[in-house]
């Protein structure tokens, strides 16, 4: 037993079935010197109806884990709480910068619905200046077609002899004397100035007649 106390207070660590063990044999130990004086004592300790057992004492050492565990476990404690403090400072972080992301897109939004509308605004605005130019140049061609097709008509009256006759010369406000020709023939004097008329006036004048007065006049200027 004594040399078992060295070994302890030496401090070796023994597992727990050499502890049991130790334990057990210090019991028997201290049993037998409390026995070896004499029977009396051994009756009365077989007499004791709930003999109560010895404490385990402490082994070397096992305060000093204890303790380092209790600090382990604090230090744990204390590093749970850092590492929870700096994830919470994490999340506010990253909901910092969420919540400006979010404002940054709504400015891109706004911003791209401005551009969306001033391009339809100028595309609408373009769209009627092209209305109007080709409004305008359909006009212009409208005209000049019409201009065209006009010059087409006079031209066409002008070569089929369509064209409205020009009046005829008023007859000179100077009395004309009847010619001796006239008045051998009895010819009255409209119809010898009208006979004149005609004969000044040319040709082009000649075919605008009437068939009636062209033979009249083919007769006069034969004979």
């Amino acid at each position: 037993q004594q040399q078992q106390q060295q070994l302890l207070q030496a401090g070796e660590t023994a597992s727990p079935s050499q502890q049991q063990q130790q334990q057990q044999q210090q019991q028997q130990g201290g049993a037998a010197e409390s026995g070896s004086p004499g029977s009396g004592s051994v009756e009365a300790s077989s007499s004791d109806p709930d003999p109560k057992p010895m404490p385990p004492l402490p082994l070397p050492g096992q305060q000093a884990r204890e303790a380092d565990l209790a600090a382990a476990m604090q230090r744990a404690a204390a590093l749970k709480t850092d590492y929870c403090a700096l994830l919470q400072r994490e999340v506010q972080a990253l909901q910092q910068q969420c919540r400006q992301h979010e404002a940054r897109v709504e400015e891109l939004e706004r911003q791209l619905a401005e551009v969306v509308s001033q391009q339809q605004e100028q595309q609408q605005q373009w769209q009627a200046h092209l209305q109007a130019q080709q409004q305008e140049q359909v006009g212009e061609e409208q005209q000049k077609q019409s201009h065209h097709h006009a010059d087409l008509l006079q031209q066409q009256r002008q070569q089929h002899g369509l064209l409205l006759a020009p009046s005829l010369p008023c007859p000179s406000d100077e009395p004309q004397l009847p010619s001796a020709h006239s008045l051998d023939q009895g010819l009255p004097q409209g119809q010898e100035q009208q006979q004149q008329q005609t004969q000044n006036s040319g040709q082009p004048h000649r075919a605008l007649l009437p068939p009636t007065q062209q033979q009249q006049q083919q007769q006069q200027s034969s004979e």
